[in-house]
């Protein structure tokens, strides 16, 4: 399921992020505002945010590792999934944009580049 949380990085920079809901942490209590999730992030803009690929394989043997085994986060501050709005978007414009390293960065497009969208 998608949505968006608030989400703090490890710099302090607060942004709403949208997600998709990886596990859900059902605890004995019947308050569900106690109830935990992981998601993971559609657009990771850091490598503490980016899915371990090891991890989703179930192959993952670091205890520390550096990327993401997904976030957790009570039910309770989950958002509705934030739709990307295409309409605003024309070329020179800042956007985001998936770089070679998978994360996502802001970038302003230059008009001469060619633009491919993927939609899921």
């Amino acid at each position: 399921m998608k949505c968006s949380i608030e989400y703090t990085s490890s710099w302090g920079t607060v942004q709403q992020q949208n997600c998709v809901i990886l596990a859900v942490d059902v605890s004995d209590d019947s308050d569900d505002s106690e109830t935990v999730v992981r998601v993971l992030f559609l657009t990771p803009s850091s490598k503490e945010m980016l899915p371990c690929k090891h991890y989703l394989n179930s192959t993952c043997n670091y205890d520390n590792c550096r990327y993401s085994h997904g976030y957790e986060v009570s039910i309770s501050s989950l958002s509705d999934y934030i739709e990307p709005n295409f309409e605003n978007f024309t070329r020179g414009k800042r956007c985001l944009c998936k770089n070679e390293d998978e994360l996502w960065y802001q970038e302003q497009l230059p008009a001469s580049k060619l633009i491919k969208f993927t939609l899921n």
